[in-house]
């Protein structure tokens, strides 16, 4: 029930409901409740959240708590609640206030619709009685004020960029500054606290200066953001940057939340090794050698493969034969293989020593596209020996030389040596001695 047409009729329930009934002991007042209600028993609330403010067009629930000291019980007690003067309503208590906590305390509420009153502040009266009358009428009322705001503070905030792009490296940090502002447009509040709250969903330190921000009126300030992105992030790695705003105006709270992003930017870097970075191997044979190419950026990247040298090789008889021209989206941290195929040259003697060096070379695709030349050289070493020693045709040129330089020894010793005389030879000349 509100002021209005109907006041007369308020009026004449009010005084009925203060007026002693026909059964009333008005004269024993050890058989009369006292009632009473103090200011904090008046409450406010919102959907059952307490409030020491409100809002204009929202409902509010005023809460009044009563107790009966006594000495007698009080069975048809009421409260009457009053806004600025004016009658609003009246509640009965249905329930039995005896003289014992906590049957000696009951609460009852009224739902004030704030639509079309005036911002500013409104005293709230309570008044508690029973019909049968009160043996201490004097604290049987109280009353409080309650404010009411046409709108609670407005809070704007940004940052700017919107979006930073850090650059880090294997073994370097990046900072990423943002700046940031903030409108509050405070109406009918007379000041304010802003507190702020960076945060980074991927984990990485964040800062914010100054923590805190007072308005005393309608006006824009800033604040700047720090964030720090670790070593050797990845480029997949996108950061939403948050900061929370929450603006105390008394015990009124209001928040705000801006947000900018951070991105990785990727940096780009190759490796390559083999466990047999040289072989050895007979005339004409073929062999497969392998190399792992590592991707060391930050990002998954792809290489072209090129050896360097191939119309050298060519040309000394070599073939290779790389298994792929490119080595497509090898994620970060991680490595493929590359198969090589040689075949020594088939017109080589087994006297000669050939060795071929593979000169390979790995460029970064990714790196390209982005006008960037970044790239790895790696060489293999593949030697080609024949059956015997390098120095074997040397050895088999110097024993020639000495078989013919002995057998020619022998036939001249062969040719200037006398002729040996036999038994007749010795005979023949005996004989010529002695005249026969």
């Amino acid at each position: 029930m509100r002021p209005g047409a109907a006041a007369g009729l308020a009026c004449f329930l009010f005084l009925a409901a203060i007026s002693p009934g026909d059964g009333a002991r008005a004269d024993d007042p050890s058989r009369l409740p006292d009632l009473s209600i103090e200011p904090q028993d008046i409450s406010f609330s919102f959907y059952n959240d307490l409030l020491d403010y409100g809002l204009v067009g929202y409902p509010i629930d005023i809460g009044v708590l009563v107790h009966n000291s006594g000495p007698g019980n009080s069975s048809s007690a009421n409260v009457s609640l009053f806004i600025d003067g004016g009658f609003f309503a009246i509640m009965h208590i249905m329930k039995n206030l005896t003289t014992e906590y906590p049957g000696n305390l009951s609460t009852v509420h009224f739902t004030w619709d704030t639509t079309g009153a005036a911002s500013g502040n409104h005293t709230i009266r309570a008044v508690a009685n029973d019909t049968a009358g009160d043996a201490a009428p004097g604290d049987n009322a109280a009353e409080t004020v309650f404010r009411l705001y046409k709108n609670i503070p407005a809070v704007s905030m940004s940052l700017s960029p919107s979006s930073i792009e850090a650059v880090v490296t294997p073994t370097d940090n990046a900072t990423v500054r943002f700046n940031g502002s903030v409108l509050v447009d405070l109406g009918e509040w007379g000041e304010a606290a802003l507190y702020l709250f960076p945060s980074v969903d991927q984990g990485w330190a964040v800062s914010v200066s100054p923590p805190y921000l007072i308005f005393a009126g309608s006006e824009w300030q800033s604040f700047c953001v720090t964030a720090v992105v670790p070593a050797a992030s990845t480029s997949m790695e996108t950061a939403a940057l948050k900061v929370d705003g929450f603006l105390r105006a008394g015990t009124m709270t209001s928040t705000a939340r801006t947000q900018a992003i951070i991105t990785v930017r990727p940096y780009y870097n190759v490796s390559a090794e083999s466990e047999t970075p040289q072989k050895d191997i007979g005339i004409d044979a073929v062999t497969v050698l392998t190399v792992k190419v590592h991707n060391l950026g930050n990002s998954v990247d792809s290489y072209a493969v090129k050896v360097e040298n191939l119309d050298q090789l060519k040309a000394d008889g070599w073939e290779v034969i790389v298994g792929s021209d490119s080595m497509p989206r090898v994620p970060t941290g991680e490595y493929r293989t590359l198969k090589i195929t040689v075949r020594a040259p088939e017109d080589t003697t087994i006297y000669e020593n050939n060795v071929g060096t593979i000169k390979l070379k790995f460029s970064s695709i990714n790196a390209a596209n982005r006008g960037e030349n970044v790239s790895a050289s790696y060489s293999l070493v593949v030697r080609e020996r024949g059956y015997n020693t390098p120095c074997l045709a040397g050895s088999i040129a110097v024993a020639a030389v000495v078989i013919v330089a002995a057998a020619a020894v022998a036939v001249l010793k062969r040719r200037g040596r006398p002729k040996q005389k036999t038994v007749n030879d010795y005979m023949k000349e005996l004989n010529l001695e002695r005249g026969e």
